[in-house]
């Protein structure tokens, strides 16, 4: 932990900041989680009670996960001319696992042992 004014500062590092590129295009960064968050939010309206995607929205889904991967490349200066679906989905598989691979820094660890002791009292019953 570095010094501040004395007391403990809590460095934070650049997590989940990371550079892509299509093709020869020019990278961008992109903010995993924040792409992940928004890209989820998408993904799920197209979802039924059992989450899953019905075979008859599927093609709709895929044109808005298109959508959403060529106006994150618009917005960051890189638009990407001829985007084609395959690549669309491999961004969102690279996002699903950039996530998964940060989540041991943002999602707490369960303690190893309870939050109170086991109670020692007794119930019995008579008749």
């Amino acid at each position: 932990m570095a010094e501040g004014n004395g007391r403990p500062v809590f460095q934070i590092g650049r997590k989940g900041i990371r550079l892509v590129a299509f093709g020869e295009g020019k990278p961008f960064e992109v903010d995993v989680v924040k792409a992940h968050n928004e890209w989820i939010t998408i993904d799920r309206s197209f979802r039924n009670e059992k989450m899953e995607i019905p075979t008859e929205r599927q093609g709709e889904h895929d044109r808005a996960l298109y959508l959403f991967v060529k106006s994150l490349t618009e917005t960051s200066g890189c638009p990407v001319e001829n985007l084609s679906l395959a690549e669309a989905m491999e961004f969102r598989k690279f996002l699903y696992e950039e996530v998964d691979g940060l989540s041991d820094f943002f999602v707490p660890k369960s303690r190893k042992e309870p939050s109170s002791p086991e109670s020692s009292a007794q119930v019995r019953f008579s008749t």
